[in-house]
């Protein structure tokens, strides 16, 4: 029997099995899209410790990348909250709204900014309130802010990736949206 592996982790745990393929990361991930998207023209946008955009055509590369995700996200999560388990913040953070840490439209304007079309609920800045008093806030309202924060900056970045790019579709993978109900939904 082959055992075929993948990612950072496989070179390590290679030699505790018999007949391992070590395979490409990407090259593994983009073939296994185009199998189930059954296209070829598309973004990948490998979400992990980092995030890693990937265009596939005829051939795939890699076109820009962020460190800005699962490794940030549990670093600012034990130093802001001190939790330092990926389950335990998702099941925190999927309890609470984020505008009681995150300064909004609002909060600036005491409503909607009604010239630029902005709704008073729109986020100006995550994490906003934390720096404007010295109010104790809530671990999950941090955790969920944090959360939200990363993910819409790598959805802005895929969304920005593609559309410069003329790459008519984005599919999102890695283990950063596993059991992530919040960035998933």
């Amino acid at each position: 029997t082959k055992i075929y592996m993948t990612g950072g982790g496989a070179e390590a745990l290679s030699h505790t099995f018999e007949n391992v393929i070590i395979v490409d990361e990407m090259k593994a991930l983009v073939n296994g899209v185009k199998k189930l998207y059954k296209g070829s023209d598309f973004l990948v946008a490998n979400i992990g410790t980092g995030v890693s955009f990937i265009h596939s055509n005829e051939t795939f590369e890699r076109i820009g990348g962020t460190s800005i995700a699962g490794g940030t996200f549990l670093a600012l999560c034990k130093k802001l909250a001190n939790i330092t388990n990926f389950h335990d913040a998702m099941d925190l953070a999927s309890h609470c709204p984020t505008d009681n840490v995150d300064t909004t439209v609002g909060d600036i304007y005491n409503g909607d900014y009604d010239n630029l079309d902005l709704p008073s609920n729109m986020v100006a800045g995550f994490l906003g309130k934390l720096g404007r008093n010295d109010k104790e806030y809530d671990k999950a309202d941090i955790i969920r802010s944090i959360l939200t924060m990363i993910s819409t900056n790598i959805c802005q970045l895929s969304y920005l990736y593609a559309s410069t790019r003329n790459i008519p579709v984005i599919v999102f993978t890695g283990s950063f949206l596993r059991h992530n109900t919040i960035t998933t939904t």
